[in-house]
């Protein structure tokens, strides 16, 4: 009717990212929570274009939150196979159940599938509370990398279905930065993480510090190579006080044991 206001829906809303050295498509699409696939469309490349440092790229319309289904284990199904159908990694579904391992499972046993990207070898922690938005992250570490726990032992190694190092000791125990970084992520994880803490390291790397009793850092702020991040607890999917320790460069899992000497 004459003078009725009509809504109009907004444009999506459109971000730009400065490549810096070091940079791939994968780690920028994980750092802002959108896909490889829409960053190329984006950006009219090619799918294995090589990103020179300081171009401008356009970064789409964050994906939306994370949808959480779940599947009831049929009998002779594998882990490995339930991953594979859902498109995510027997890691994602391993932290998302609490599981110790791939043979955890049984038949008719309910699975949370939480919604990640497969081939990054680590869960993506989506919109949790935690998230930070908009982080800038401006300095770099020094590329190498200390314990981030001094009082622990290796209660679990690092194997494909679990690519990460789990440190146990005593609740409260101080949880460092394994070398300087900015916090990308600060809170509670829905995915089983528990309190998570991520340090992006401006070089490539991420550290993740799960399960933490305390968080006692906040988004975007800089934290030095052997700073306090919180203390040690059995938040999220855990069984006893541990911190779950992951290291990703340019978006893969890397086993930390090749950085840090844990015994």
């Amino acid at each position: 009717p004459p003078g009725a206001i009509v809504a109009l829906d907004a444009p999506p809303t459109l971000r730009s990212y400065r490549v810096r050295f070091g940079d791939s498509l994968s780690s920028i699409a994980l750092a802002h929570h959108v896909t490889v696939d829409g960053l190329i469309a984006a950006n009219n490349l090619a799918s294995e274009s090589r990103l020179v440092p300081g171009l401008l790229l356009t970064i789409p319309e964050a994906a939306p939150a994370d949808v959480v289904t779940s599947h009831e284990v049929q009998t002779g199904e594998t882990l490995a196979e339930i991953a594979l159908d859902y498109g995510v990694t027997q890691h994602a579904l391993i932290v998302a159940n609490g599981l110790r391992h791939p043979g955890d499972i049984s038949t008719g046993m309910t699975l949370t599938i939480p919604g990640v990207t497969a081939g990054f070898g680590t869960i993506m922690v989506g919109d949790g509370p935690g998230q930070c938005e908009d982080v800038t992250v401006e300095r770099s570490g020094t590329g190498y990398f200390s314990r981030p726990t001094r009082a622990a032992i290796v209660s679990q190694g690092y194997h494909p279905w679990h690519p990460a190092i789990d440190l146990s000791a005593d609740t409260g125990t101080p949880i460092l930065a394994a070398d300087g970084g900015t916090v990308t992520y600060a809170g509670w994880s829905p995915v089983g993480y528990g309190n998570l803490v991520i340090l992006d390291h401006g070089n490539g790397w991420l550290t993740y510090y799960a399960h933490l009793e305390s968080v006692v850092v906040g988004c975007a702020q800089w934290v030095r190579r052997g700073g306090l991040l919180g203390t040690m607890g059995s938040t999220g999917n855990s069984t006893g006080p541990h911190l779950h320790f992951e290291m990703i460069r340019f978006g893969e899992a890397i086993d930390p044991n090749g950085y840090i000497r844990f015994d």
